[in-house]
């Protein structure tokens, strides 16, 4: 149902003139409000360490992609689908299953460097200005179909929407594909990464759909069937002068998918693989020692505290340059009720990291526990100004101005909390009640109406 109605609302969002260009502000204004509708209808993962390993491997794929029209927000989506699209105006979407399913960065970097080629090369607003047939309807369907990956009801909004717009040109949805794909190459080559990762993830969602697809043609799907894609790519590495592309460090994408595997799997299921996985009898491998890891995680969430620390500490002695895992060992800590052990190493890791905000979240949790709460908020507040929609440390802000009687102030971050996590109808009784208490004259009276605003659009 949730599907059906993104495609409703986004009808209603790509209200323009088919008579006139669509502009780069256009385009701004539309992801805002497509990005409304998709905190309502699609589960978000928001754990910071994914968001900020997302957007890291973003901003290197951007930093060799030249000026951009827009500023870049990247997120993963609790969907167990080989999937991945762009939205306009730099929103860049991952599908859980698509992170679980890759073998090493490479190839999650390939995906995302040919959905930055698809924003970069305004392909949407291509569609638009040069395919005067294709309605809003059509572009909501399109879309909506992406967002759904791979499957039945993705082709039957896909076709549905070509069927109301007179179909979409085929070429050009050829030549999108085969632009991005361009693209992402020249992003990779620029990084010394190597391109030949595009290939084998294009082999993955060939194998897939195949499966999945049978004889469907092309044009019922979102992306050309993989297999065109990948005789293309093949072609351009071909011609392309060979180079030795570094080897890269897999250790946090190897850490990110066991971390995405356990936010979004059965964890019984994924503890006994783990178990299955450190009983072979070899030498330990990167396999095996994320398996130690991942065994470490389910334990924690089970709340087996001293095996899960025993582990996390096993896993720190051979990745001893890694200080992320102080802040994993710390977390399990933290919910076993050692505060003070904690905090302690997360000082540690905010002296050797201090912009690693999954870090400094924990760091600042802790400190609230501690009763250190001028410095918590203050932290809080820092990784807002890094992560704007992370929806927890709302929450935390709220809950220490409560304890100030700051009312006004405790609902309006209530109010932020509610409407970056996607509960609209709590967020407007709390923006409502904030803009009551609040001074008239206070700043945050302008950004409690425009998300109000922004509320209300997006029901009408």
């Amino acid at each position: 149902m949730a599907l059906f109605i993104l495609a409703q609302c986004l009808a209603c969002l790509v209200q323009y003139d088919s008579a006139r260009a669509f502009t780069v502000q256009d385009e701004r204004e539309y992801g805002k409000k497509m990005l409304t509708t998709i905190r309502s209808e699609f589960p978000l993962i928001h754990e910071l360490d994914v968001t900020q390993y997302l957007n890291d491997l973003g901003q290197d794929i951007l930093n060799v992609a030249g000026s951009q029209y827009f500023n870049y927000h990247f997120y993963v989506i609790k969907n167990d689908e080989l999937n991945a699209f762009a939205a306009p105006s730099g929103l860049i979407f991952v599908h859980s299953g698509l992170i679980s399913k890759t073998e090493n960065e490479g190839e999650l970097l390939s995906v995302v460097a040919h959905e930055i080629g698809h924003v970069k090369s305004r392909h949407i607003a291509g569609r638009s200005e040069q395919a005067p047939k294709l309605t809003a309807a059509t572009l909501a369907l399109i879309l909506a179909g992406m967002a759904v990956g791979a499957g039945p009801l993705s082709e039957a909004l896909v076709m549905g929407g070509m069927a109301a717009g007179q179909a979409m040109s085929l070429k050009y949805s050829r030549e999108d594909e085969e632009e991005a794909d361009r693209e992402a190459l020249e992003f990779m080559r620029e990084m010394n990464r190597d391109p030949k990762n595009m290939l084998s993830m294009l082999n993955k969602m060939h194998r897939l759909y195949k499966i999945r697809m049978g004889n469907i043609p092309q044009y019922l799907l979102t992306h050309p069937i993989p297999r065109a894609r990948m005789n293309y790519v093949e072609d351009l590495i071909n011609l392309s002068s060979s180079s030795n592309y570094e080897e890269s460090d897999d250790f946090a994408f190897n850490r990110i998918q066991t971390r995405i595997n356990i936010l979004t799997g059965d964890l019984e299921k994924l503890k006994n693989e783990y178990q299955r996985l450190l009983k072979v009898d070899s030498a330990e491998t990167t396999e095996q020692a994320f398996a130690l890891y991942g065994l470490a995680l389910v334990l924690h969430e089970q709340g087996r505290f001293h095996e899960a620390a025993g582990h996390m500490k096993e896993i720190m002695e051979r990745y001893k340059d890694k200080s992320i895992l102080w802040t994993d060992l710390g977390r399990i800590y933290l919910d076993a009720g050692k505060n003070e052990k904690a905090l302690g190493l997360f000082e540690k890791n905010r002296q050797t990291e201090p912009a690693n905000m999954y870090n400094n979240y924990y760091l600042a949790l802790a400190l609230e526990r501690t009763g250190n709460l001028i410095r918590a908020e203050k932290i809080y507040h820092q990784i807002r100004g890094h992560i704007e929609d992370y929806p927890p440390v709302y929450k935390h802000i709220a809950r220490i101005n409560d304890q100030h009687e700051k009312q006004g102030y405790s609902h309006y971050y209530l109010g932020l909390y509610y409407y970056y996590n996607g509960e609209f109808s709590n967020s407007q009784l709390h923006l409502r009640k904030a803009r009551t208490e609040l001074d008239n004259e206070d700043s945050k009276q302008k950004n409690i109406e425009d998300i109000l605003s922004r509320i209300e659009e997006y029901r009408s």
